[in-house]
């Protein structure tokens, strides 16, 4: 099971980190991925997706390698860009 803390989570690192660590108890996977690894522009330019940041995040931790999927196993990963006004690809 996968468990998201929140993307541009405005609370103090340590409660983002207790958060996942709770989660992680709680028998979910977690799996960080920087700013950087996110890829809206990636989506928008290759295959026309618009997606937001936090709707691209699964897609984003496959792609970086933060997330290595094991022998066999199958991955679904959904894209969503419900709040694509966040996102300013002529600003990049």
């Amino acid at each position: 099971m996968k468990f998201d803390v929140g993307l541009m989570n405005n609370q103090p690192v340590a409660t983002v980190v207790r958060q996942a660590q709770l989660a992680e108890e709680l028998g979910y996977e977690t799996v960080w991925i920087t700013d950087s690894h996110l890829v809206c522009r990636e989506l928008w330019d290759s295959v026309r997706i618009v997606a937001e940041p936090g709707g691209s995040a699964a897609f984003a931790a496959l792609l970086s390698g933060a997330y290595v999927p094991r022998p066999g196993e199958r991955v679904g990963v959904v894209v969503s860009g419900g709040n694509t006004t966040a996102v300013d690809f002529a600003a990049r």
